[in-house]
């Protein structure tokens, strides 16, 4: 199942996005700088944003875990060392905390931030440095990453106890090619990959302690490669375009993933790696982050502001005011389902139910009366999509909930 894309930018914001976090589908943050740092919210899925713009710093990540308590992380440009944002009041203020060797461990700047629980989070920059609260931020201590000549700026936590982090070699923030896990909360961390120099990360996301994807490029081709033991062992899964990097991706489930990179590239998988398509989202910005709220709905961050939202019933609301009221019901579904239409004036429909993968599992066509009946007896229990045309008009696609 292709998902529809749309832009869901503020037309004013021209930073390059970093970061994106969306509690909901409708309420989520975005973050990042080119040459000062913007934040900002939306509470309707992208249709209008609140921001805080021209801030001296710069954003690469940012986090919550309840929508009440958000996290930036990054560098102040004045201060000349690393930032943590915090905001108590849903991103309407922002309170700075500076790592700049004074009542914080020094780092030039941090490029991550995971929160494990509500107490313990972690940030990751230069010089090898990986820090650590556990209780809220009060203190801060520099974890044992046994290295001070690398930049980490990715990490990907399974859980409290297990991570994985992604280096370069000095400064080299663009040439990622080493990995690193953790088993202690990010205590202490060993190498698991060493480095590749046919390999440039752009992500990394693990969907448990054992099965993980490195998305970026190897060689001169856009790549994912797949491990099934926890990062001991990687094979390719996923050959892309020459001259085409894969920066960002997220996981939506063991099954979904979404990856994007360079001049507008996308890819999905719906099966766990075993197919990927391309995805068209007809831009040709570079993407830099991928937040998917679920399985239905996600966002793209990118390059000069651009915001990209896929939405799976994007055609829902593009209803003509003729066909305006068809219902499902019920939903979800025993055997046997109806669509009401409170007009008798329809001559003919066509109905079509998908599986999630994009499989056409059942067609129907007719002459269109006040209901239409809908037998799914056949259909296995799960989540199927449907699409109703009704006088070769478009009018509703939706989801149905096999039971």
């Amino acid at each position: 199942m292709f998902s529809k894309w749309t832009n869901a930018r503020d037309p004013g914001v021209f930073e390059n996005l970093y970061a994106l976090k969306f509690i909901n589908k409708d309420t989520g943050f975005a973050a990042g700088w080119s040459r000062y740092a913007t934040i900002m919210k939306t509470t309707d899925g992208g249709e209008n944003w609140e921001k805080r713009d021209s801030l001296p710093y710069q954003i690469f990540s940012i986090n919550t875990l309840d929508g009440e308590r958000i996290y930036a992380a990054g560098s102040s440009l004045i201060n000349e060392c690393g930032l943590l944002l915090l905001s108590t009041d849903q991103g309407q203020n922002w309170i700075p905390d500076f790592f700049d060797g004074k009542s914080r461990p020094f780092s030039y700047g941090f490029y991550t931030i995971e929160l494990l629980n509500s107490q313990t989070y972690l940030m990751s920059g230069y010089y090898g440095i990986i820090v650590k609260t556990t209780n809220g931020g009060v203190k801060w201590d520099t974890v044992n990453t046994g290295v001070n000549n690398e930049v980490f700026t990715i990490m990907d936590f399974v859980d409290e106890n297990i991570g994985y982090a992604a280096s370069g070699a000095g400064y080299d923030f663009e040439n990622i090619n080493k990995i690193y896990k953790t088993t202690d909360g990010g205590n202490s961390w060993f190498v698991i990959k060493d480095r590749d120099s046919l390999l440039r990360i752009g992500t990394l996301k693990f969907v448990n302690a054992d099965i993980g994807y490195i998305f970026g490029k190897y060689n001169t081709k856009a790549v994912a490669l797949k491990t099934v033991d926890g990062g001991q062992n990687w094979s390719t899964n996923y050959n892309g375009r020459v001259d085409f990097m894969l920066l960002a991706a997220d996981i939506v489930n063991e099954n979904i993933i979404i990856a994007a990179g360079e001049k507008g590239y996308v890819i999905k998988t719906t099966d766990g790696g075993e197919n990927w398509g391309e995805e068209n989202t007809g831009t040709g910005e570079s993407y830099l982050s991928v937040e998917c709220v679920d399985e239905f709905y996600g966002y793209i961050g990118a390059t000069k502001g651009l915001i990209m939202k896929y939405d799976l019933f994007l055609d829902v609301n593009e209803k003509t005011p003729d066909i305006a009221n068809i219902e499902l019901y019920p939903n979800p579904i025993m055997d046997f389902a109806y669509f009401e239409l409170d007009e008798s004036n329809f001559h003919s429909y066509q109905l079509k139910i998908f599986d999630i993968i994009g499989n056409e599992n059942l067609s129907l066509s007719g002459m269109a009366d006040k209901r239409i009946e809908l037998n799914l007896r056949n259909l296995k229990p799960g989540i199927y999509f449907y699409s109703l045309i009704v006088d070769n008009k478009k009018s509703i696609t939706g989801k149905i909930i096999k039971l």
